[in-house]
Formats: C-alpha cells, structure tokens, sequence
C-alpha cells in the first residue's frame, strides 16, 4: 500500500479495468478464504477513500448487497460486516449529493435496518444513524416531493421505534447494571394515570383528551399469538400452513409486546454499556431534529391518513425519547454516586436541545395535541428526579414557536390547585412550574399572546388560592404561588395583564386583611 501513491496516473488510466477486477474477485472469492477477502476489502477501501471513489459510483447497488461484498460464509459475515458498513458510510457520506432519489431510498432502507439488527455493534449503530442524518440533508436539496416527505417520515419512524428498543429493553438493563447507588428508579410506564395503584380524583381532571387507537406502524404491529382463534379471510389449507407451533412449555408464551419484543427482537443482542448508550440516544435525537425541520419546508400532507400517521409518530417520540433520556442520569461508572442536578455534560445538554427543537417546528395543532395529553407523564418524569428535563419546558415557554406552551400546562397546573393543600415533593415541583411559568410571562421577552392567555387565568388562580388556603392544612404553598405571581406582574411592563390585575386587587387585599386579623 505504501508503494501504490507512486502509481497514482497508471491506476487512474486503468481505473475502470481495476474497480472491474476488484468487484469480480469479491463476487468469485470463496466463502472460507476470509483472510483474502478482507485484504480485497482493504484494497477496496484504500481506493473509495482516494481519488478513485467516483469510479465506483456505477458499482454502489453491488457494494451495499452483503451477498456481494461479504459473501455467504457465516464467519466471513460474521467478522467482516463492521468493516464492510464502515466503509461504505465513509463512502456513502462523500456522494451522497451525487446519487439520486432511487439511490437514497435504497440506501436509506438498508441502514434503516442496519440500525434495527441486533447482530450489529452500537459503533454500526451510532454510524447508521449519523448517515441518515446526511441521507436526510441530501433530500432536503431536492424537489419537495410526496415521495421524498414519504421517504423521511420512514426514517424518522425507524429512528423512533430504535428508541423504542433501548427504552424498553436497554434502559432496564443499564439501571440493574449502573443505577443501584442513585436514588432514582427506572419507570417505563407511559402516563400518570397508567402507574399501579394510582386513583387520580375526577374532579383533578379538565379536558382530557381521549385515548386515541394505535395506527398500524413500523412498531404497533399487533401481538402475536400461538393458535389464534380469530376468523381469517383466508383459506383453511393456508391457516394451517401459517399457524405458528404450540410452545414446548406454557410458561413461555409471550402475551405483551414488550415481552415479545425482549424475547424475539432483542434477545440476541449484547446490552448496551452506558457510554455507548448515551452516544447512540444523542444522534439519534439529532436525526430526528434534523428530519423534522426538513418535514417542515416541504410539502405537507393532503389527506388525513398521512396527517394522522405523522402525528402518530411525534407522539412517540416525545413518549420514548423522554424515557431514553433518563440514560444521563446514570452515572458513567458502577456504584458511583450520582451527579448533582445543576451539572450537565454536553452530550446530555446536546440530546436535550435536539429533543426540544423537534417539537418546536412541528405543526401547532399537533404540538397541543401531544402535550394535552402527555403533559402528566412529563412532569412525572421531572418528578422521578430527571431534573434537566425541565430545560425542555423552559425552551418551550421562552421559544415564541410555541407560544400557547404556557396555557398548555397552565391549564394542567391548575387542575392540580387542590394537591397543593399539602407539602411533599410533588407539590413543591408544582409550584416550582408554576413560577417558572409567570418568570416567563413576565419576562420582557414574552408576545401580547401570553399576557392574554394569564389575564384570562388571572381571576381563577387569585380565586382558588384564596378560597383553597383557608381550609388547607398547609396553606403556604398557595402564598408562594399568589407572590411568585404578584413578582411576575408587578413592573408593570404588561399593560393588558396589569390593568386586569388592578380590577381584581381590592378584592384581594380585603380578603388579606381580614386573614391578617383572623390570624
């Protein structure tokens, strides 16, 4: 090899012959000369990595089939296929602008399942998912098509079900693994509501929406089980030819999907180490923040179906890209302790932002759909001491994107106002939102939106505080709320959320004074 840049012109007149060459005696290897083959591979990767590598931009459908390149010897297969994948993202990578869309989406579908096997180490993994992001950039200099939005919307599915994957199956693993000197337990349940014996009063409730029926995707396919007795349109010679066999023992009948998921998809894969976790839960984000905003600037959908279907998928993804975050609170090393709240690592900082900035650039009726309904689970989270999720809410209530954010969980909060009645940790982060809330409002940074959405708030908190502290056993809570909100209003800076506050102040302060000579 170090003789070859000697003999860089004979090469390049004779390119086409030698890429020829190199192809046929990787077709025509046999399978158990591995040693030969990965020196042919070395070969290859010396020449797509130099000057030579658009010579084999004819040949890129035969050098991503693994039947070409890695043969169909296990070991070879076995041994070869990091190499092999590393390779051809280096070389994807540098033309990606000069395939076209044919290319993309075959290219994308294979490292789509690249991603998704369980046979491929998290370093494929992570380069997967750093190739997309580019495939992903290559689309978004095309002509807005209804194909090339299809196109990224699978992409981003697929990166949502991988979340999926290390939410349900790594994550508890890692926690067994790295979490036992943390207080903090893993909880992969998806709402508030869905926690075993929790009764949340009706009462506590406002509006809540309804729990939609899952849309067939790429991970809501429906269980799987042993003899079905469910009618079939097909015939009763094809049923008997698809039934799948009787379990061995009855123990071992999966029921749930997760339970199908960790014992058929999963199974066979290595756990994750805490490191490599972090990495693959950041690019991942980081995909799916740039595919979004390329979603945003192309054509949107016309008929409902592909409305739905969207919608479908950022739901997930808020749902298990908020439970994948929950890997930056294990510490990086065994029985260590874990880190302090206000101290965060780039990586975690970095998958927080890319997380965020995907909500901030979907559409508005979607985005208060979402949060409508999984604004319990998120403050649940928070609350299970993942404090920089609060970063997130803070970026929605200071972003002008997003401006209807506040009335959002404002409207969630208040719902709550009887809870406050005593203090334990989960009214004190109430309350805390609660402020984080009217800093933000009344932050000079804050639209004429905001100002209007407390002013029509303003006379019912002032009425609940008021009227809930007098039977409270621990009415403080409700003072803190009332002087956060008398801080956020009183510079007068909001003219319209000021001149109501001054209609209701008489009130207020005669029920003050009247407290003050109870007391």
């Amino acid at each position: 090899m170090a003789k070859i840049p000697a003999f860089m012109d004979l090469i390049t007149q004779n390119g086409e012959a030698l890429v020829s060459g190199i192809m046929q005696m990787l077709e025509r290897c046999p399978a158990d000369l591995i040693t030969v083959r990965r020196e042919v591979l070395m070969a290859l990767k010396f020449f797509t990595s130099a000057e030579m590598k658009s010579k084999f931009f004819p040949m890129l459908p035969r050098l991503i089939s693994e039947h070409v390149v890695l043969g169909t010897g296990f070991t070879a297969i076995e041994h070869l296929r990091v190499f092999m994948y590393q390779m051809l993202a280096d070389l994807l990578h540098h033309m990606r602008n000069s395939i076209g869309y044919d290319m993309i989406a075959h290219v994308a579908f294979v490292f789509c399942r690249t991603l998704h096997d369980p046979n491929n180490t998290s370093q494929v993994q992570i380069m997967s998912a750093r190739l997309l992001n580019s495939l992903a950039e290559s689309l978004s200099k095309m002509d807005s098509t209804d194909t090339t939005r299809d196109l990224l919307m699978e992409i981003l599915e697929a990166h949502v079900a991988k979340l999926k994957i290390i939410a349900v199956y790594h994550m508890p693993i890692l926690f067994q693994q790295y979490g036992t000197e943390i207080d903090y337990e893993y909880k992969n349940y998806e709402r508030e509501s869905d926690k075993p014996g929790t009764n949340i009063p009706k009462d506590t409730i406002r509006g809540a929406p309804k729990r939609r029926i899952r849309k067939l995707s790429i991970d809501s396919v429906e269980e799987l089980e042993y003899c079905s007795t469910e009618p079939s349109s097909s015939t009763s010679a094809d049923a008997a030819c698809n039934r799948l066999p009787p379990p061995t023992k009855e123990d071992t009948k999966k029921t749930s999907p997760e339970a199908i998921l960790t014992n058929m998809n999963a199974l066979t894969a290595p756990p994750l180490a805490i490191v490599e976790a972090r990495n693959l839960v950041k690019y991942i984000l980081q995909t799916c923040k740039f595919v979004t905003g390329q979603l945003r600037v192309s054509r949107p959908p016309q008929d409902m179906y592909h409305c739905t279907k969207e919608r479908d998928v950022f739901e997930r993804l808020l749902r298990y890209g908020v439970m994948c975050m929950d890997v930056f609170v294990l510490p990086t090393a065994r029985n260590q302790p874990q880190m302090h709240a206000s101290l965060r690592t780039k990586d975690e900082k970095d998958a927080l932002e890319s997380l965020a900035n995907v909500f901030t650039t979907i559409d508005h009726a979607v985005f208060r759909e979402i949060f409508e309904k999984y604004m319990d689970f998120l403050i649940e989270r928070i609350y299970n001491r993942n404090y920089p999720l609060q970063l997130i809410v803070n970026t929605f209530l200071v972003r002008n994107e997003v401006p209807f954010f506040a009335s959002t969980m404002l409207s969630f909060l208040m719902s709550r106002m009887k809870l406050l009645e005593v203090s334990n940790d989960k009214t004190t982060l109430y309350v805390k939102l609660f402020k984080i809330i009217f800093s933000a409002i009344g932050s000079t940074n804050s639209g004429l939106h905001s100002d209007k959405m407390l002013t029509s708030y303003l006379p019912e908190i002032l009425k609940q505080s008021t009227v809930l502290a007098l039977t409270a056993r621990e009415p403080l809570n409700y003072f803190l709320l009332l002087r956060s909100l008398f801080r956020s209003i009183g510079g007068g800076a909001q003219d319209v959320l000021y001149g109501k506050f001054l209609q209701l102040l008489p009130n207020l302060l005669q029920f003050l004074n009247k407290l003050t000579l109870v007391v």
